[in-house]
């Protein structure tokens, strides 16, 4: 058996395997260098040196500081361990008050309703099997799984109708009865443990000796002793799945450890080593919400890693009575910030990387739940307004309480994240009209990265104008490895920004780290700049500057410097709108839904607007197999820089006045 890494050892574990080709300690820098430069003037005043240097220093050792000054977790962490049930997420007291809420909260009862609709509509359907549809992945099925161990769970305690756990045995036998739940692909066997975990716990009174005894042998067996062989031989596929910092940490750690917590009376020897091994690998994964809750793996895989943490922590908190400090992860409260502020006015989110794509805005329970966790009535106010749109179980368990009274704060209308340096613009709240902007610089190596540094999204007039793409399918070759740059919605020309000299090559550097520059509200606009230098290895600098102002209207500004090579430059935005050019190619009309855009193009002189299919250039590479991108067209300005080249673009919703800006050096910004 290998020796069992701890912290420290642990710590050092990530920072040699976590990112062994893509600079880690860049990371670290870029996070640092990016608070930095949001500091006006720092930097510029000698006096202030002693100072400035002082807070780099801070800034750039924080996130190691949070690897290596790690939580230590008790030898054995189930000595306060509450031996009733329920305990995982809630308490018998936790579903006392909800049953009293849903008779006195109109939106909890409407909600209670659609969750006991969804728990009968699930005893007609088939038993799961163990199938995997892309012969790599069970997922769907765990989560098939987990899904209706929470809906069954939740409308037992509610009505302790027996019909449910009777139906959640069947399944729950006909999933212990798999061969196996796909730990090659660990995600599956963690989603599968916690759905077990619930069921096990939330039914627990339901259950006979002989059916309490069989779930915690299916989840030792099928769940805890594939990760324990993981957690012993960090070396292993398992043990490097366990350990990932992204996403999949919080994922495959709270699903253990949910598991170790639900067992944790009848079996606290495996319990107790499950536990404190998924607590200890857990924490690599939650210190990346530092400095300001952003996640750089984009929104949905932020609302993956946030069920799994929240689920864990909650659990911790009620079966232990302690989550042994880790809610207390720099960044980690937070975390409803997130969609708080990436949320668009018309209904659709800011997407990038892999979780893109034209998606609606739905609630997320679990930032309801760290929202009251710490008192934050903005964001919490926020999911309870959305709760109803997608009722589920967790979504009433962790419902917000109504305001009442009390005065909701106005966030503010700019926000950067550090992680991945992007941002959000809007003229106004609660207005879906409201012009939104997302801009991006950020880091092209992070987990389910695109090539797209400088892209941004668009919405005014309740309309979604510069969408983003999404992922490709995962299962095209290596589209997590070598052919990674070669399909189009990865590539910089299926975003909203611009490719320099485009070919066969990946179209930005894929190693690049860029900066946020600036991001303020000048009162009667918001603005924010981008340094895209790093990106564009052909050109001796590149900047990018967004301007809202207040009636909605966008101006996008780059300036881009060749040092006297000649460049070729596409500037693209993907728009699902009808675009038609006018006469001369200086300006373009763009309608959707019966609403009108106007582009105009300010500068270069010399450059023209086209309307091009969104689909990789002729000179792109463009494999097999990718996902069409029907109804989307691509708004291009094609241009040549010789020298220094300033490329602007305003975008002008209908109602507007066109009022010609004077075009101001990003530096004045």
């Amino acid at each position: 058996m290998a020796d069992k890494p701890t912290f420290p050892s642990l710590s050092w574990y990530y920072l040699e395997n976590a990112y062994p080709s893509d600079g880690f300690a860049s990371r670290l820098f870029f996070n640092g260098l990016f608070a930095i430069k949001l500091a006006p003037g720092l930097s510029n005043h000698p006096p202030m040196n002693k100072i400035y240097f002082s807070l780099l220093t801070t800034l750039l050792l924080a996130p190691l500081a949070a690897l290596q000054a790690a939580i230590p977790i008790p030898e054995n962490p189930l000595s306060s361990l509450k031996p009733e049930h329920p305990r995982l997420l809630a308490t018998a007291s936790d579903f006392a008050r909800l049953k009293a809420t849903i008779k006195s909260d109109p939106l909890a009862e409407k909600m209670s309703v659609a969750v006991i609709r969804q728990a009968d509509a699930i005893l007609n359907q088939p038993l799961p099997q163990h199938v995997l549809p892309d012969g790599k992945r069970l997922l769907q099925t765990s989560r098939d799984v987990k899904e209706r161990m929470q809906t069954l769970g939740l409308a037992w305690q509610l009505t302790g109708d027996k019909k449910y756990p009777e139906r959640a045995w069947k399944d729950l036998e006909a999933a212990g009865n798999f061969p196996d739940w796909n730990p090659p692909h660990f995600l599956d066997t963690a989603e599968m443990t916690r759905g077990f975990a619930i069921a096990l716990d939330w039914m627990n009174e339901a259950w006979l000796p002989a059916q309490r005894e069989q779930i915690c042998r299916w989840i030792i067996n099928l769940g805890l002793q594939p990760a324990l062989d993981g957690y012993r031989d960090p070396k292993t596929h398992n043990g490097h799945q366990l350990r990932s910092t992204n996403n999949w940490g919080q994922v495959t750690n709270g699903g253990i450890g949910m598991g170790a917590l639900a067992i944790a009376d009848l079996h606290p020897k495996e319990a107790r080593e499950a536990l404190r091994y998924a607590l200890e690998c857990l924490q690599p994964s939650l210190s990346r919400y530092a400095p300001d809750g952003g996640w750089d793996e984009g929104y949905g895989y932020y609302i993956y890693a946030m069920e799994y943490a929240t689920g864990i922590l909650s659990s911790l908190e009620c079966s232990l009575g302690t989550d042994f400090g880790l809610s207390k992860t720099p960044g980690y409260s937070l975390t409803p910030e997130f969609p708080l502020y990436l949320d668009g006015p018309c209904g659709c989110y800011f997407g990038f990387a892999d979780c893109g794509g034209d998606h609606k805005i739905s609630s997320i329970p679990y930032v309801g739940w760290v929202a009251a966790r710490f008192a934050n009535a903005t964001a919490a106010a926020s999911q309870r307004d959305k709760a109803v749109e997608r009722p589920n179980a967790m979504g009433l368990l962790w419902l917000p309480p109504a305001a009442g009274q009390t005065k909701i704060a106005e966030p503010a209308r700019v926000k950067a994240f550090s992680i991945n340096a992007y941002c959000t613009l809007r003229s106004k709240w609660r207005d879906r009209d409201a012009g939104f902007v997302g801009f991006k610089a950020g880091d092209n190596k992070a987990s389910h990265g695109h090539l797209d540094i400088g892209t941004f999204v668009y919405d005014v007039k309740g309309t979604h104008w510069a969408v983003d793409l999404g992922s490709d399918n995962y299962n095209l070759p290596d589209y997590f490895g070598k052919q990674r740059w070669t399909y189009y919605r990865l590539r910089a020309e299926g975003h909203n920004t611009f490719v320099v000299n485009p070919g066969q090559e990946p179209d930005q550097a894929p190693k690049a780290e860029c900066p946020l520059t600036l991001c303020a509200d000048r009162g009667n606009a918001s603005v924010a700049v981008g340094d895209l230098g790093a990106a564009y290895p052909a050109l001796a600098s590149a900047k990018r500057g967004v301007r809202l102002a207040n009636d909605g209207s966008l101006r996008i500004q780059d300036e881009l410097d060749s040092e006297g090579k000649e460049a070729s430059v596409l500037w693209f935005m993907h728009t699902p709108a009808k675009i038609e050019i006018a006469s001369g190619g200086r300006s373009a009309t763009l309608s959707r839904d019966g609403k009108i855009l106007r582009a105009e193009l300010v500068s270069p002189l010399d450059g023209h607007f086209e309307s091009m299919e969104a689909a990789p250039l002729p000179t792109s590479p463009n494999p097999a197999g990718q996902k069409a991108n029907q109804g989307i067209t691509k708004l291009t300005v094609r241009s040549t820089c010789k020298y220094n080249q300033t490329i602007v673009v305003d975008l002008i919703p209908d109602g507007v006045d066109v009022f010609r800006l004077p075009i101001t050096p990003l530096s004045r910004w």
